[in-house]
């Protein structure tokens, strides 16, 4: 049988990912992407229910105020 969750953890130690959020539903990331809640290259593992990010990704703010 297949233990997808240690899968998924495998490919997180291997691509260097660390964690942004745990307990994350898929529309909860869903939505989150839309709104720039999390930073480029963050993904959702279904079999851990968390977002991974690589080390040097950082959360992109598009607002007036970060502009000023």
């Amino acid at each position: 049988m297949i233990d997808h969750a240690r899968r998924q953890l495998q490919i997180v130690e291997k691509e260097y990912l660390h964690l942004i959020e745990e307990n994350v539903a898929q529309d909860t990331f869903y939505t989150g992407v839309k709104r720039r809640k999390y930073p480029v290259g963050a993904r959702w593992f279904w079999a851990l229910q968390a977002v991974y990010a690589p080390k040097g990704a950082a959360i992109v703010n598009d607002s007036k105020e970060a502009a000023e």
